[in-house]
């Protein structure tokens, strides 16, 4: 089994160094490991190089002051070690596909980029022995009826709440399988988003009706917990998606359900998440 603590050190090292001129052999000393074991352990635990683990952070939080603050941008580009605005310009455009100025003119709509800090439980998500990445298949456009809530504080909580007034509202018994639709928040993943509890069945004036669109979706297993499912969204749209050379076509991830929670808890889902490449 791998030993997680040295790279959590090293990572909690970065983390709080992110505004000093730190170099990749500081990180591997504060492991305790020679560089090149480091960066090769690193790599295999963590799933980004330390380099671009640093910059992917550094930009992320200057990308959250950018929001929340009115400190200038050559300033933040400062703040965060980078040499010149123009170089910090580039790498934000990069990671965020929106120059620092267009980011905060907009109070970007796709602040869901913003990287998190990856937690020691972040770490054994990605390094779990069943953790499978699937090849993103066809599929085919999926029509659903169902109730939608926005969704803040306790998750799992108003989730059930949502899925038990789905089950009231059918006319029949549920379908063998159910459906969830999480819209991406403008803030962060799983803060505060709207959520569709969904089925497949015929039209029905008192739900509401949403056509999830046909396309290429890649397709990762969940538990339900709503902590696991939070570190393997981070995974798939930080790490997954741009180590792929792909991105989302649309700001949604859907979950699929074997059993629909409208008839009991599951245990597990899939989430599917609509892709193409960046290219």
């Amino acid at each position: 089994m791998l030993n997680l603590e040295p790279m959590s050190t090293a990572v909690t090292f970065i983390e709080n160094h992110l505004q000093e001129n730190i170099k990749v052999a500081d990180m591997a000393d504060a492991a305790g490991y020679s560089l090149f074991h480091f960066c090769r352990t690193f790599n295999k635990i963590v799933h980004h190089s330390p380099y671009d683990y640093l910059i992917r952070r550094r930009l992320s939080e200057s990308a959250r002051l950018l929001l929340e603050t009115d400190q200038r941008i050559t300033d933040i580009a400062f703040i965060f070690q980078f040499n010149s605005l123009e170089t910090y310009s580039r790498a934000f455009k990069r990671l965020f596909h929106q120059l620092p100025s267009e980011w905060k003119k907009e109070n970007s709509q796709h602040a869901y980029r913003i990287m998190p800090r990856l937690t020691s439980s972040h770490l054994a998500q990605r390094n779990q022995p069943d953790f499978i990445l699937h090849k993103p298949t066809q599929r085919k456009a999926l029509s659903l009826v169902g109730l939608m809530s926005w969704i803040d504080g306790d998750e799992q909580a108003a989730l059930s709440q949502l899925w038990a007034k789905l089950a009231a509202k059918l006319n029949s018994p549920p379908p063998k399988m159910g459906y969830g639709l999480r819209w991406l928040s403008e803030n962060t993943i799983l803060s505060a988003h709207f959520y569709m509890a969904g089925v497949e069945t015929g039209p029905d004036d008192t739900l509401v009706m949403k056509t999830v669109p046909a396309g290429l979706y890649g397709r990762f297993q969940s538990t339900t917990s709503p902590s696991d499912r939070q570190h393997l969204l981070d995974y798939i749209i930080h790490t997954w998606l741009p180590q792929s050379n792909l991105m989302l076509t649309h700001p949604f991830i859907l979950e699929h359900y074997q059993i629909c929670p409208a008839r009991e808890n599951p245990s597990h889902c899939d989430l599917l998440v609509p892709v193409q490449s960046e290219s």
